[in-house]
């Protein structure tokens, strides 16, 4: 159906741990396939403290500059060496003939939220095939019917606040044969913007997405709750965008 590698790195320097990840993702599918192949689609996951665009440069230097590149700053990249914080992530797509991946962005997300993921979701209409034609069914999964999602929408946004206008204006434009999945991009506790990335740039204020059209139902999984891995902290006193201090020491 299509396919997929991941590659992560926790080089100290933006740029090379944006080429490092993107090389061990092209090496593990290459050692799979038993060929070089080039990705025609790559989800990335970058260490909030780094510099994004030199993250974004070393990625897309091994990859190419017309792959197409989506994802997002954030606090802690997931990858199947585990939970890290301080590194980047990548993940290299092959669609395949029974599966359709297209990107799409909304800028000013802020300034009218619920009109950007309208514009979000008629995106995804105009580029997915047969998408206006294609509706849910259900089906008789042991002692439940279940609904089947025939098209899923991974959406990343940095526009943290306004979200819940995001999705409510996606979901209208797309309708109900969509399920939409994703996250919120993160800064660091300086507080500087969480930013996403598409093809080639760095945005803030903004939302990307991968829409995913297959043949083959897709299905999400959701588990709510977290774990502290960490003590408590009292209330830290601000100034600006700057955190004053932590538990009496200075903020970093």
């Amino acid at each position: 159906m299509f396919q997929a590698a991941t590659g992560h790195s926790a080089h100290t320097d933006a740029y090379e741990a944006g080429r490092q990840a993107a090389l061990r993702a092209q090496a593990h599918a290459t050692q799979h396939a038993g060929r070089r192949m080039r990705p025609s689609r790559a989800l990335v996951f970058g260490a909030a403290h780094l510099a994004q665009q030199r993250l974004f440069d070393g990625v897309a230097d091994v990859i190419g500059r017309d792959v197409v590149l989506v994802g997002c700053s954030s606090r802690g990249q997931i990858s199947v060496q585990g939970v890290e914080c301080e590194s980047v992530v990548v993940m290299l797509v092959w669609p395949g003939s029974r599966l359709a991946v297209r990107p799409v962005l909304a800028t000013d997300v802020c300034a009218n939220p619920y009109a950007a993921g309208l514009a979000l979701g008629r995106q995804v209409r105009t580029q997915l095939p047969y998408a206006t034609d294609v509706t849910t069914r259900t089906k008789l999964h042991g002692e439940h019917f279940v609904t089947i999602r025939p098209y899923t929408l991974l959406l990343f946004s940095d526009s943290t606040g306004s979200d819940h206008a995001l999705l409510a204006g996606a979901a209208q434009a797309l309708g109900p044969a969509f399920q939409i999945v994703g996250g919120v991009a993160s800064s660091t506790l300086r507080m500087e913007e969480a930013c996403v990335y598409f093809n080639g740039r760095v945005y803030h204020d903004a939302a990307v997405g991968l829409a995913i059209g297959s043949r083959v139902p897709t299905a999400i999984g959701v588990c709510h709750g977290c774990n502290a891995d960490h003590h408590a902290m009292p209330p830290a006193p601000a100034a600006g965008n700057g955190l004053v201090s932590v538990t009496d020491n200075h903020g970093s």
